[in-house]
């Protein structure tokens, strides 16, 4: 192939990954916050060319879905202007980020992820993607990143969470959310099984099916107070999650009832690691004033800094 390489994560260390991911966040609060910043002084904190060009990538692709949310039209031709000595990778970010489609407009996050009774599927909807192995019953939810399905897999019979990334989302940090999400074990945390490539180019990621209800909604049918021997057993449970998670330096930063799912048996699993990050210390990387996480339930340091935060936050 001619002209410049194309970017590739494989390429690139752990911690090279976990920064461009971290200057991805950043980015985005700084934009959703009205600041508006530039992916030229962003780059600025790749140490290598390699790393460079993967923040590019991830940066266009994050201002486009951005731009378009506020109703504007991005071209590849005003950031190949910009980027001039980036245009093919500018055209293949263009050519691989579709506009945003009906279900990215619904994409308002209600808790209400795969831990509830799904809603009956409608007769013949376009909604529901058509998966090699599996056969989707119903959409249950729809997060930042993605849909989530119930599912079922047509040859073993086994019921589980399909969730598709949305269009325009990052394909490679949907990757690497899948990635540190397997790193944990714990039976008090939804376990990831199968990711794979859709024949759309759409990434997919298969985990545990928990019929039942969230936290939250728990806490609600009681009118706000569990009682004390449920609620020290739940904790207890995910407590024991988040040790699992801890082991691998794995902090969830989002940590709060609608994230914990409790199935009809009454075993709560924490799930949503959408914020979570490994163990670096990313303090360098840090803005004052902005907020990673659920203000009701986040620790001081985590509003105050939330890449430079350890485990003790989520506890």
């Amino acid at each position: 192939m001619s002209g410049e390489a194309s970017s590739n994560p494989e390429s690139l260390r752990l911690s090279q990954l976990r920064r461009v991911d971290e200057v991805c966040d950043r980015f985005e609060a700084a934009w959703r916050a009205g600041q508006r910043p530039l992916i030229e002084e962003c780059l600025a904190l790749a140490t290598t060319a390699s790393e460079r060009r993967e923040l590019l990538c991830q940066l266009l692709e994050l201002e486009i879905e951005l731009r378009r949310e506020d109703e504007e039209t991005p071209t590849a031709a005003e950031y190949a202007a910009r980027f001039p000595e980036h245009a093919e990778t500018i055209q293949g970010v263009f050519q691989d980020a579709p506009r945003l489609g009906d279900a990215t407009k619904a994409m308002a996050d209600s808790g209400n992820v795969w831990g509830t009774e799904p809603p009956a599927p409608k007769g013949g909807s376009p909604s529901l993607p058509a998966l090699p192995k599996y056969e989707v019953l119903a959409e249950v939810g729809c997060g930042k990143m993605g849909i989530v399905y119930h599912a079922r897999h047509r040859i073993l019979k086994k019921t589980v969470a399909i969730k598709v990334i949305l269009p325009g989302r990052s394909h490679k940090r949907f990757l690497r959310e899948a990635q540190l999400l397997a790193t944990v074990r714990s039976p008090y945390v939804v376990a990831v099984h199968d990711f794979e490539v859709l024949p759309d180019g759409s990434p997919m990621l298969c985990m545990d099916w928990i019929q039942g209800q969230n936290l939250k909604e728990a806490m609600d049918a009681q009118g706000g107070r569990l009682a004390e021997d449920v609620a020290l057993r739940w904790m207890r449970e995910v407590c024991e999650g988040m040790e699992a998670a801890a082991d691998q330096g794995v902090i969830h930063r989002d940590l709060k009832p609608s994230n914990i799912l409790v199935d009809t048996r009454g075993q709560a699993r924490v799930a949503d690691f959408g914020l979570a990050r490994g163990p670096e210390p990313t303090g360098h990387l840090s803005r004052t004033g902005e907020v990673m996480g659920t203000a009701h339930y986040m620790a001081p340091e985590q509003a105050e800094d939330p890449r430079s935060v350890d485990t003790r936050a989520d506890i």
